[in-house]
């Protein structure tokens, strides 16, 4: 579930950063959503790695 969450923001992350820069997009808001989905991202991961150490 994790992994497939990772995955899901990679994508998403990955989509807003090609939108950004899209020269008819609103920026700020792309820039905004990009911020989110990396903190999002860095949870996501940050999670995995605390699950895969509490369970050693």
């Amino acid at each position: 579930m994790i992994e497939d969450k990772i995955v899901k923001y990679k994508e998403n992350l990955t989509l807003a950063l090609n939108l950004a820069n899209n020269r008819y997009a609103d920026h700020e808001y792309y820039e905004n959503m990009v911020n989110r989905l990396e903190k999002m991202l860095l949870f996501y991961e940050n999670l995995k790695l605390w699950k895969e150490n509490s369970m050693e």
